[in-house]
């Protein structure tokens, strides 16, 4: 990867079963960053503490909200990832790269099986998010941190499940086109022996 952020490419995993989203996706190039406890792991955010500082408490609970979360990944053939988030090979992930001087924070997930601990001093709410199970580690997560509800990127290709019927795919890679028509030649699906070779 190149020493400027911006350049770093990543992937985005996406179901198609809300087409708002998708198509939101495509025409504003930007994608939603969701507030922790809109995320799909029920301990996202959760922290034990040994203080009586109430100030200290609330103050931490106004961090981790106003902190919005765009979880990203550097692995575009994961199995578990396409069955969880593009639903079971119907959906699609995105290549893309944020958008050169976006004021945001990007830092690697650490996995762990300790809860944080708070004491006598206030963690940011971005350290405390990223903290996760061990059992999320098959998804090699960065997290993009930011105050907004969208994160402005460049698309730089689309891969779509083997699932995804021909005529669908075609529609969808012609809406692509009409949007991005840069894009011409990294619009593909993915196949099942591309699968197997991350075994």
């Amino acid at each position: 990867m190149r020493d400027n952020k911006e350049q770093f490419i990543f992937y985005k995993y996406h179901s198609m079963q809300n087409l708002k989203f998708f198509f939101d996706i495509i025409i504003n190039s930007r994608i939603y960053a969701a507030t922790y406890n809109q995320m799909n792991d029920p301990m996202e955010g959760c922290y034990l503490f040994e203080t009586k500082n109430t100030k200290i408490l609330h103050d931490l609970k106004t961090k981790l909200y106003k902190t919005r979360i765009l979880s990203l990944t550097d692995n575009d053939t994961n199995w578990l990832m396409w069955a969880h988030y593009a639903n079971s090979h119907y959906g699609c992930c995105f290549k893309l790269r944020l958008k050169p001087r976006s004021k945001l924070e990007i830092k690697k997930v650490i996995y762990t099986n300790e809860i944080p601990m708070i004491k006598d001093k206030v963690s940011s709410g971005i350290d405390l998010l990223l903290h996760k199970s061990n059992i999320w580690n098959y998804e090699n997560e960065s997290c993009v941190f930011t105050k907004a509800s969208y994160v402005s990127i460049v698309i730089e290709g689309v891969t779509f499940g083997y699932l995804v019927k021909d005529s669908d795919f075609k529609l969808y890679k012609s809406l692509i086109l009409k949007f991005h028509p840069q894009l011409e030649g990294k619009i593909k699906r993915i196949t099942k022996s591309q699968l197997y070779d991350d075994f």
